[in-house]
């Protein structure tokens, strides 16, 4: 079949993206909207003290802001509100258009200080400020990562495995992360099982992918976990290098490959080693090269 290979990388990417959505939690829909808890994984939590995307709240900080609201040029213009909520939202605002920590460290709910610092440690490129983030911790190393090209922050972004694991083995409850999925850590304690630890959410397999692909460094895929095919073959067909194509462990998604950097550069004698993609490769570049 003309361009049957075309097929497999976009299997892979729907593999990929199924796999990441699958793993995050999920809100009970029967959940009403004025409920004081939320349901995530079956257990309840303050509304006010879970953020389930941090970046989509912030990017909502300016809505049901009263008519009369202004937008803040210095810190001390957020006394003007009497309300907490509004109060808080002027925080955030000034924080993040003056690249001020002053601002978030005002802030007084949970929520909008959380909001607060995972913009502003990806914004300014300071990673550090993740440590300040409760709910969303890792989504915040993982993204100041990505936005700094910087794969050692990767591990961060499985922080509270780790910690977790040392919850454990000290025996001490309060020292589990506070963090969406917590509940493990305490049923690893309790149990004294740190292989319930694993539950925990982790980005770092996803947070080296895509490093890899932000920066085209193909010696990160080995660490993209499930997508470590994926990472070697969408670089490779980027930068038309075959050779990046030895890594990918399917033969068959290897032979795609060889045959994608064949066909993007026009070079047929490169077809002859894709495999059983080969002849088909050939066909190809003469019906689109002549």
């Amino acid at each position: 079949m003309k361009y049957a290979w075309l097929a497999v990388p976009v299997l892979l990417i729907l593999a990929l993206g199924t796999a990441f959505f699958l793993s995050q939690p999920k809100e009970n829909p029967q959940q009403p909207d004025d409920s004081e808890y939320v349901d995530v994984n079956g257990d309840e939590y303050l509304r006010s003290e879970y953020v389930t995307d941090p970046v989509n709240e912030l990017k909502n900080v300016g809505q049901g802001i009263p008519s009369d609201f202004i937008y803040p040029a210095r810190l001390a213009d957020c006394e003007a509100y009497n309300d907490a909520s509004s109060k808080d939202k002027c925080y955030v605002l000034y924080a993040i258009r003056s690249n001020d920590v002053a601002g978030c460290e005002s802030a007084k709910g949970v929520d909008s200080r959380d909001d607060c610092f995972f913009e502003l440690a990806v914004q300014v490129k300071t990673p550090e400020l993740c440590e300040k983030v409760n709910f969303g911790k890792e989504e915040c190393y993982l993204n100041a990562a990505v936005e700094t090209g910087n794969a050692s922050l990767c591990g961060r972004s499985a922080a509270n495995i780790g910690q977790c694991e040392k919850a454990v083995g000290s025996g001490r409850i309060e020292e589990c992360p506070i963090g969406d999925d917590m509940h493990y850590c305490g049923d690893a304690v309790v149990g004294k099982d740190a292989g319930l630890c694993a539950k925990m959410r982790s980005y770092d397999e996803y947070c080296y992918l895509q490093v890899a692909l932000k920066g085209g460094d193909s010696s990160l895929c080995n660490r993209a976990g499930d997508a470590v095919d994926h990472c070697f073959f969408k670089i490779a067909t980027t930068v038309n290098n075959e050779k990046v194509c030895e890594g990918i462990r399917e033969r068959e998604v290897r032979d795609n490959c060889v045959a994608w950097v064949a066909f993007n550069t026009g070079n047929r004698a490169l077809c002859y080693q894709a495999g059983t993609e080969a002849q088909s490769c050939i066909e190809d570049i003469e019906a689109e090269y002549g």
